[in-house]
């Protein structure tokens, strides 16, 4: 353990305090992890017989081996949110699985572990993901044994202390029954120690010896010569300003001055108040009779609204019509929408008008991109007199005018080209045109 733990604590010699503060050291890359220590024996002896790993030099152990305390120090961490902190490989993600087993090079880890440790003084800690039966720790390369080094059946977090052997190059074997994350902290390894001992503690400062005695006061020297003049100092602040004078008396009134020029004329009055209102004079003859205009055309006759209402399904496109039945017309019509209120033209409607192939039929054409169900309505205005339909001929004039362009209409993309035409009748047409739709405004 650290020499500041073993300061604390109730050790029987301290002579085993002083031994650990000369043979502790501090890992040359520890985790920047802040870690509580724990209690560990300050001596072990690795198991020897038939369980022992083949190369171990137990021939050359003449008796327990101390505890080289480090620095507490995180060997292996598999939670994922601590992958950032450098485990990784062997030390890090993922966590284990059912039955799964994972050998940890010990020496390669972070904690500056030296090559000559016989054994670990480990904290092992699990995360469980659900109930643990056991997990257990060992020396790599020997057969897993039959015993758990933790147990965490209710599936809660778990950590024991435990002294693990080196095994080969220095690894160590861990297996758990059910999947969870595993945590191995270190404070400290066994070692051999050389059979001519280890140096003492260096000996404290001996006690500074008493002072001299003062010797007599030399004679008072002959006073120097005067030094120079030294420069002139700055000029100093103005003074207070004195305070004002008594008035003097008034002098003689001098000659009267020219004329000055004449002002400008005032504004003009007020308007006065109007006369009174003259008499009316007699009433005029009656003018003659106008001419009878020309008959107006006649009205639509029994003219009604049909509509329906219904849901486009998303991703889909389709004709919706109105039929105003058999010895009716299509005088007019509408067609509507409803766009979810986040979405930017996820619904359109490509064409509104009448069938001509049967005028009695009004067509709605509408596409839907959103991906999901939007409601619908349209109606037809239907009359039993037929109407007349003119069709204009091409365009005779076209103007386009992208930098003066009123706004689009409502989804109509702000980079469409805008233009304007007259036809042979003088109607004006206004266009916006996007690559891939097209909608026009009558004006």
């Amino acid at each position: 353990m650290p020499l500041s733990r073993c300061r604390g604590r109730n050790v029987r010699s301290s002579a085993i305090c002083s031994l650990l503060s000369l043979i502790s050291v501090t890992p040359a890359a520890a985790q920047a992890l802040d870690l509580r220590d724990w209690t560990a024996p300050l001596y072990w002896s690795p198991v020897e017989g038939p369980s022992a790993l083949k190369g171990e030099r137990t021939s050359a152990i003449s008796g327990p081996m101390p505890l080289v305390a480090v620095t507490p120090c995180r060997v292996m961490d598999t939670r994922p949110e601590y992958a950032v902190l450098g485990f990784n490989g062997p030390f890090g993600v993922p966590a284990l699985g059912s039955g799964q087993q994972r050998d940890v090079p010990v020496l390669q880890s972070n904690c500056g572990i030296s090559s000559n440790a016989r054994g670990y003084s480990l904290n092992i800690t699990v995360v469980p993901l659900g109930p643990l039966q056991f997990l257990t720790v060992w020396p790599a390369g020997l057969a897993r044994p039959n015993v758990s080094t933790l147990n965490s059946f209710e599936g809660r977090v778990v950590a024991n202390a435990a002294v693990v052997p080196a095994g080969i190059n220095g690894s160590i074997s861990v297996y758990v029954t059910e999947p969870s994350h595993v945590i191995i902290d270190i404070n400290g390894y066994y070692t051999d120690l050389s059979m001519s001992g280890i140096s003492g503690a260096t000996g404290p400062t001996g006690p500074v010896g008493p002072a001299g005695l003062t010797g007599p006061a030399g004679a008072t020297g002959s006073i120097g010569p005067t030094g120079p003049t030294g420069p002139t100092g700055p000029t100093g602040p103005a003074g207070a300003t004195g305070p004002i004078g008594a008035t003097g008396a008034t002098g003689v009134a001098g000659a009267t001055g020219a004329t000055g020029a004449t002002g400008p004329i005032g504004a003009t009055g007020a308007t006065g108040v109007a006369g009174a209102t003259g008499a009316t004079g007699f009433p005029g003859p009656t003018g003659p009779t106008g001419a009878t205009g020309p008959q107006g055309p006649a009205g639509f006759a029994g003219a009604l609204w049909a509509y329906s209402t219904d849901s486009v399904d998303g991703d889909f496109t389709a004709w919706w019509s109105v039929d105003c039945g058999a010895g009716r017309y299509v005088i007019g019509g509408a067609c509507g929408h409803r766009d979810a209120n986040s979405a930017s033209r996820d619904i359109r409607i490509n064409y509104i008008g009448p069938n001509f192939s049967d005028v009695s039929e009004f067509r709605c054409f509408f596409e839907n991109t959103s991906g999901s169900s939007r409601a619908i309505r349209w109606g037809a205005l239907c009359s039993s007199t037929a109407p007349t339909y003119q069709t204009f001929g091409a365009p005779s004039e076209v103007i386009t005018l992208p930098s003066a362009s009123p706004a689009p209409p409502e989804g109509v993309p702000a980079d469409a080209i805008y233009s304007e035409w007259r036809n042979e009748a003088g109607i004006l047409f206004r266009t916006w045109s996007a690559p891939t739709r097209k909608e026009a405004a009558t004006k």
